[in-house]
């Protein structure tokens, strides 16, 4: 049991205090286009999510361009709250090497990586769900994506509760010595980190082929906002998986890589970069989403001040999620 090593003296390292004041402000930035996301749902919310049914689809409510796009975004901003909390402390505070326990220089930093690595599975769950819905035209909600989001992320309360009672002790950049997995563990936790991201890039690009398809045999246009819209959704959704893909999953392989010794050298520079990459995915993906959905790109456009629109209410870009009748 690693609990013996709660109170065993440990240090915070004011070497790390420079990349803790980097790192920082790039995570707050973050929380800049999700206040956009959330100021276009409180102000403009008939702008962002109503609904229209096709000629021979049924359009279904229950997964709306709010769903697709809120519950991912600000639960992922949510969840980065307490990492981003831990490393603006400790850019504040420690200013030099500062004594500590085993216990509190693990807890806070497991806790808060794992909470921003938690966050990542609604993305995963919201592909499933929406994959479900709109190639098999099973009703799938808000509900049940919660549901995917806690299933896909139980393995790391798990994992939290292991690395504290049955963990060992490492050297650490933050702080040292750190509780993490014992050796034989760690390829299972890397395999999972590269596993969660890889499958919503997998289940987004099913369902964008099926629209993509959907569109080409009933000969879609532009104009028919309701598939057209439906596709961007998806395309959107797509671009925000590959993401957490490129920061989660990558340093995941690095780390696996490492492990098991394949011989393939990564300079500590591509890690640094990666790691400070994965800093941005929470605001990345909420940029995607302004960009690619037509609802709140507009919506920016009139806030800017140089913009030459009108401001005046413009028809409403529908959002659906098409579901089969037969």
């Amino acid at each position: 049991m690693s609990a013996r090593y709660f109170g065993q003296n440990s240090t915070f390292l004011s070497s790390y205090r420079p990349q803790a004041s980097v790192l920082s402000p790039i995570f707050w930035s973050n929380m800049i286009p999700v206040a956009f996301i959330l100021y276009c749902a409180i102000k403009h919310p008939k702008r962002t999510s109503l609904y229209t049914v096709g000629i021979m689809y049924h359009v279904i409510h229950n997964l709306s361009t709010q769903e697709s796009v809120l519950f991912p975004t600000f639960t992922q901003a949510i969840m980065t709250v307490p990492n981003a909390s831990y490393l603006t402390w400790f850019a504040l505070f420690i200013m030099q090497d500062t004594p500590t326990t085993v216990l509190l220089c693990t807890a806070p930093k497991i806790i808060g990586s794992s909470f921003t690595l938690m966050s990542f599975s609604t993305i995963t769950a919201l592909a499933v769900s929406r994959f479900i819905t709109i190639v098999f035209g099973l009703r799938t909600g808000i509900k049940l994506s919660i549901l995917f989001s806690v299933i896909i992320a139980s393995p790391l309360v798990a994992s939290v509760l292991l690395i504290h009672f049955d963990g060992s002790l490492y050297g650490n950049d933050v702080c040292q010595p750190i509780l993490f997995f014992k050796f034989e563990h760690l390829p299972y936790y890397h395999f999972y980190a590269f596993a969660v991201p890889t499958l919503a890039v997998l289940f987004n690009l099913l369902t964008l082929l099926y629209l993509i398809q959907y569109r080409c045999r009933k000969g879609m246009k532009p104009t028919n906002t309701t598939a057209f819209d439906e596709f961007y959704v998806a395309l959107s959704l797509f671009v925000q998986s590959f993401c957490p893909l490129i920061t989660v999953g990558a340093r995941a392989v690095i780390s696996l890589n490492a492990l098991n010794q394949y011989g393939v050298v990564i300079p500590v520079e591509v890690v640094k970069i990666i790691d400070m990459l994965g800093c941005f995915t929470v605001g990345l993906n909420a940029l995607v989403a302004i960009l690619f959905l037509k609802s709140f790109r507009r919506i920016l456009i009139d806030l800017l001040p140089f913009s030459s629109r009108e401001k005046t209410v413009e028809p409403i870009s529908f959002t659906s999620t098409i579901v089969k009748t037969g």
